[in-house]
């Protein structure tokens, strides 16, 4: 044998176990899929009051077996001393009850998807002094929930980290979820079937919102001064445009200040609902409150009439469209069905144009019935006259 053969020889077996050593750890290991949401539910098995679960499946074809799993909260500037640090928490699951779970099943093959409750209750180290006395207190009493723990510091979030092994290749690979916010705790059970939670309307539990119930109507003044402030101002800015003499500046004026007037008004209503304490006083407020803004309604329509008129025309016309064009689609689905995908694209475009032709024959046919409804359609105070 001559060195090159030596040479040769060797180079093709480190490239084929490098090869063997790449389409193991590539292809054959574990795949997990991680739920994009957090489930949250009222139970009375913990002091905490709530049972918050996360769920996964194993989106590969084989088993995976030992898995473990963990979660890693994170915590920005708890620390007054290092506000930009992070403090990194690791939360206990009901998979710690058992070390790991022992084998994992396909969910394609009709395994089931684990389902793992995070216990932010049993965590001892929340029991430290440099978390806020609240924190500290809840945690003493096996009340801390994993909502609490979120809200405390500039930022927090937690990710599901899992490590499991390939019944097939034996190979253990590493799997980390996205980073969850509060945002992604919702109330309601995970379907059986899929990583889907079915959602509950239930009033959300927050541990800092929740001093905002039943406040004294002074109290809530107090808190809602700059909501109100800001309402009465953008009411000022509506009332006042209205005296400029470009119509067109009104044209954009007019409904700037008035939706914003509407999104402040509605923001006050909805913090007077929270923080009522069903007195004679709040009630009251709502009274006036919708007095004044179905008061500015009435002057917008009057003011806008023509164009808002013209507005549902447009609105009736697309709707039309849209039923034309499914009725349509839906007689003609099974031929559509048979036919190659640009063909599809092109008859759907045919069926859009037809179903808008058809729309405005329809509008045209009805127009002598709308026509003296128009004609009774207030001009005088109209800036579109």
């Amino acid at each position: 044998m001559t060195v090159s053969d030596i040479i040769i020889s060797a180079l093709t077996g480190v490239a084929a176990s490098f090869f063997v050593w790449w389409w193991t750890f590539k292809y054959l290991v574990p795949k997990i899929n991680f739920a994009d949401s957090i489930s949250r539910l009222e139970t009375d098995e913990n002091n905490s009051g709530f049972r918050f679960r996360l769920k996964f499946e194993n989106s590969g074809s084989r088993n995976i077996i030992d898995l473990q799993v963990l979660i890693r909260l994170r915590i920005k500037g708890i620390r007054q001393e290092y506000q930009s640090n992070w403090e990194v928490v690791y939360i206990p699951t009901s998979s710690l009850d058992y070390r790991n779970v022992a084998i994992v099943r396909p969910a394609s093959s009709g395994g089931l998807r684990p389902l793992l409750e995070i216990k932010t209750y049993e965590c001892e180290y929340f029991k430290k002094n440099v978390f806020p006395q609240q924190i500290r207190d809840l945690a003493n009493n096996n009340q801390l929930t994993l909502y609490d723990v979120l809200e405390i510091g500039a930022e927090a979030n937690f990710q599901i980290l899992a490590l499991g092994y390939d019944e097939f290749s034996g190979s253990r690979k590493f799997y980390e979820s996205k980073s969850y916010t509060k945002n992604d705790i919702i109330n309601g059970h995970f379907d059986l079937n899929s990583l889907n939670i079915a959602i509950n309307v239930q009033p959300e539990y927050h541990m800092i919102d929740s001093q905002n119930d039943n406040l004294p109507f002074k109290q809530f003044l107090d808190q809602s001064t700059n909501l109100i402030t800001i309402f009465g101002v953008l009411n000022a800015l509506f009332v006042y445009a209205t005296t400029i003499d470009n119509k067109t500046a009104q044209a954009f004026l007019l409904p700037s200040f008035f939706v914003l007037s509407l999104f402040v008004w509605l923001e006050i209503i909805k913090f007077a609902l929270k923080s009522s304490d069903n007195s004679y006083n709040y009630d009251i407020f709502y009274f006036l409150a919708c007095s004044i803004e179905l008061g500015l309604i009435i002057y917008f329509v009057s003011i806008f009439s023509p164009l808002l008129f013209l507005v549902g025309i447009f609105a009736i016309w697309f709707l039309f469209t849209y039923l034309i064009a499914m009725a349509i689609v839906k007689i003609l689905a099974s031929w559509l069905s048979k036919r190659g995908e640009k063909a599809r694209k092109n008859f759907l475009l045919l069926i859009f144009t037809i179903a808008l032709i058809a729309s405005m024959l329809v509008l045209k046919l009805i127009s002598p019935m709308v026509t003296p409804l128009v004609e009774k359609i207030p001009m005088d105070k109209s800036i579109l006259k």
